[in-house]
């Protein structure tokens, strides 16, 4: 939990869109974008969950299907094998390429003690997020 307070609390430092709804702190695509440089002063980093979020009026949407999970693990997992346990499909082929789309850019594993690569993964999230802003339609 250390890791996480150390990270809200660089966000919270920076100059970006940051806005409080009840007792929650929601920060922008803008803010996470300099979460890679804050991970990378910090000494050590520990397992990363983001839910995106959208405001539509009075009414904020948390994302889940674009949910950020980074897990820090001793021994990676196939993308394939996740990909699978997380429709509960037995092959590939069963599953729509938007899924799979959504699944390999929204779900890592980085081994402990991997900065690089986390902080890769982060970036890739982000770059992947930044197109898909434009293109989330709330009305469905």
């Amino acid at each position: 939990m250390e890791f996480i307070d150390s990270c809200k609390s660089g966000l919270n430092k920076a100059k970006c869109l940051k806005i409080n709804f009840y007792e929650d702190v929601y920060y922008s695509l803008e803010c996470i974008q300099l979460l890679p440089n804050i991970i990378l002063g910090k000494e050590s980093f520990e397992e990363l969950l983001i839910i995106p979020y959208c405001f539509n009026g009075n009414e904020i949407f948390e994302l889940y299907e674009y949910k950020l999970s980074i897990k820090v693990v001793r021994e990676r997992k196939s993308k394939e094998h996740f990909f699978l346990e997380e429709t509960g499909k037995s092959s590939l082929s069963d599953i729509p390429l938007e899924i799979l789309e959504v699944l390999d850019n929204t779900y890592y594993e980085v081994l402990e003690n991997d900065r690089t690569t986390f902080v890769k993964c982060l970036k890739k999230y982000i770059n992947y997020m930044l197109e898909k802003e434009s293109n989330m339609d709330l009305s469905q």
